[in-house]
């Protein structure tokens, strides 16, 4: 989905970072909600008859005080989270909210890169025998993970379903979310509560990935990153709080509601570091495209 290229009369948008969601329940467990609620319409990003293309369409959404840009197949829907604008002084947006002033009609062109096509029509020519589905690229695996912020006790969270543009895959230029915050410089010598925070989650991620169902925290690994954290802090109480849950050295993470009950509420607590991490992101492709 990155590296796309949407027209709209005049103007255009480069897509530089997608999240890939699937529709199915049973694969994906923040699929896009389809359940109908008493005297509401259903809404979905899955395509219309009317759409430009087969199977699939561009969707505007303002939903969770954030513009939207999603395109929806009938397999998945993609959230689009850092795009730059070709025909307004490379006007950039990251996160959510980025839908970038850009207008989405039924006319709207969809370009993809030749590249990409290549590859698919590669990986169709050959049965999707040789289709890699552990990670998208070989490097900054933890970069690849979606920013969701519940279901910490799922193993489909942990898929690495989110990949950027040659123009922003490097650590400078990719949106920071719960997964990368801890690796972002800064001008302190020690860790922020947000920090620590993150580091815990990258903690629980690698698990994941190692032991899938079986994963485990490491109790010593939260220890630690309590002992770093401000005292009496919100971010203190709810991993001093983790470090509780069990008497054991380690605590189980798929099918664990304590933990994820508390992991929850420590994802919504990293929301205004990343929003000054990505001020600074927004910075840094803004000059890359000023060249």
């Amino acid at each position: 989905m990155e590296g796309l290229i949407l027209v709209n009369g005049t103007k255009g948008l480069l897509v530089n970072c997608a999240e890939v969601y699937g529709r199915q329940p049973t694969l994906d467990a923040h699929h896009e909600r389809t359940y109908q609620k008493r005297n509401q319409p259903l809404f979905s990003t899955l395509p219309g008859l009317d759409a430009k293309y087969v199977n699939v369409q561009l969707f505007a959404i303002d939903n969770d005080n954030s513009k939207k840009l999603e395109l929806g197949t009938k397999t998945m829907n993609a959230l689009f989270t850092s795009t730059v604008r070709l025909d307004k002084d490379s006007s950039v947006a990251i996160g959510p909210s980025s839908l970038n002033g850009f207008s989405v009609s039924a006319t709207t062109t969809i370009f993809v890169r030749k590249e990409f096509l290549l590859w698919y029509k590669s990986l169709v020519d050959n049965g999707c025998k040789k289709l890699v589905v552990q990670s998208l690229y070989s490097f900054d695996e933890l970069s690849q993970l979606r920013q969701v912020r519940s279901k910490f006790n799922k193993t489909s969270t942990y898929l690495l379903s989110r990949s950027s543009s040659a123009f922003t895959n490097d650590i400078c230029h990719r949106p920071t979310t719960i997964w990368t915050l801890a690796d972002q410089d800064s001008n302190t010598t020690t860790d922020s509560d947000g920090k620590n925070a993150s580091m815990l989650f990258q903690a629980i991620a690698v698990a994941v990935w190692d032991d899938g169902d079986d994963a485990r925290l490491d109790g010593n690994v939260v220890a630690r990153l309590v002992q770093k954290c401000k005292v009496g802090g919100k971010v203190w109480g709810l991993m001093n709080a983790i470090t509780m849950l069990e008497e054991s050295k380690s605590m189980s993470v798929i099918g664990n509601d304590d933990l994820n009950r508390l992991l929850v509420p420590l994802a919504d607590l990293l929301s205004p570091y990343i929003l000054h991490s990505n001020t600074k992101i927004t910075s840094a492709v803004t000059q890359r495209f000023a060249r």
